[in-house]
């Protein structure tokens, strides 16, 4: 009789459980492999990518943009047909871009988004590359200017991230923005969504450079995201507003209460302590990959911000952790994910015209 009222009380205690503050710890089952490497030619005319371009990875290729007087070129690599495609982006006419900026690129439907910098626009195009629709921000909102940037179509929406311009000037108020623009694209309402966890003020630090989330969609309902100095994965749920957030540390980032009180001079913390990059789901093999960039040495000198080691951390469609392994001579800002798992290039290359890409692979 005892031991079945302990049992009673425990599974009492576990269904009370916040669903919203979940921490997982779970031993690692295997090591990160580098088990092939992709090599693509850069034939004459297309320069080699740099960090500084604004680029895209989707599940069939990447692209990169390279500004000139009168356009933006746009280069698009195709995996399935190992090839290159080039399209000029007019910065002035009926379907211009207006200015460099951010994109992202998709085969299906074949549309690009685009955000001309310094401009609260979206810019929509077709296949062809025709101007189809463009929209403003939502007054009082702007895009952020993260290291990196990521924006989707999914279930007929675009979501792209966002901030209150006022944010930029009062760091007090930041928690009481939301983090998402989301804007259906049949009848044109825009909204705000995400509001700021309530944890991010132990992590962040207060410049707008690091309150961007990067985030991913597993599904239609859910939106997977992370924040540069936050050890948590959080999940929201599209259809009640509630956010789930996942405990998984990198133990070399790491900020103290006395990192946060810097304020905007917090930044260069983050360039000798790192930061987490960017997370990707596999749709395919069901996973995510989360990466993140520290120096092995926190006494290294760090001018720029240029780390020595990146970190895949993968986790199961649960969040559950896998494995991970600290890689040197990678490059997180050029990644994709295709049906056999994740690419990353290589930081320093053989060859000027030649982009190798190494194969990680869980070894199961």
């Amino acid at each position: 009789m005892r031991y079945l009222i302990i049992i009673s009380i425990f599974f009492i205690l576990s269904c009370k459980q916040d669903k919203t503050n979940i921490e997982k710890t779970v031993s690692r089952s295997s090591e990160l492999l580098i088990d092939d490497t992709l090599k693509i030619l850069l034939p004459n005319g297309i320069p080699v990518p740099k960090t500084v371009y604004y680029r895209d990875f989707n599940f069939n290729g990447f692209s990169f943009t390279y500004p000139s007087k009168d356009y933006v070129f746009l280069y698009n690599y195709y995996l399935d047909e190992n090839k290159w495609g080039i399209k000029k982006l007019p910065l002035e006419g009926t379907d211009a871009i207006i200015k460099p900026g951010y994109y992202k690129k998709f085969t299906s439907p074949a549309e690009l988004l685009y955000f001309p910098y310094g401009v609260n626009k979206l810019l929509i195009f077709d296949k062809n590359y025709k101007l189809k629709k463009d929209y403003d921000f939502i007054e009082g909102y702007t895009l952020p200017f993260p290291k990196r940037f990521n924006c989707y179509l999914n279930n007929g929406f675009v979501y792209f991230p966002s901030l209150t311009q006022d944010a930029y000037v009062n760091f007090k108020n930041f928690i009481n923005t939301k983090l998402i623009t989301k804007i259906d694209l049949k009848t044109g309402k825009k909204e705000q969504i995400v509001k700021v966890p309530d944890d991010f003020y132990q992590y962040q630090s207060m410049t707008v450079y690091d309150m961007s989330p990067e985030f991913v969609f597993p599904d239609y309902n859910s939106i997977v995201f992370i924040a540069r100095k936050s050890p948590f994965i959080y999940k929201y749920i599209i259809s009640t507003g509630k956010i789930e957030k996942y405990k998984h540390a990198n133990e070399h980032i790491q900020y103290s209460a006395d990192d946060i009180k810097l304020g905007h001079r917090n930044t260069g913390y983050m360039f000798e302590k790192g930061y987490y990059h960017s997370i990707i789901f596999d749709k395919e093999n069901r996973k995510y990959y989360r990466l993140s960039e520290f120096n092995d040495n926190p006494e290294r000198d760090n001018p720029g911000g240029v780390y020595n080691k990146t970190r895949i951390d993968v986790f199961d469609e649960s969040f559950n952790f896998l494995s991970h392994r600290d890689f040197d001579n990678l490059n997180p800002d050029y990644c994709f994910v295709n049906n056999d798992g994740l690419y990353v290039l290589l930081k320093k290359q053989e060859k000027e015209n030649i982009l190798i890409f190494y194969h990680i692979s869980t070894g199961n």
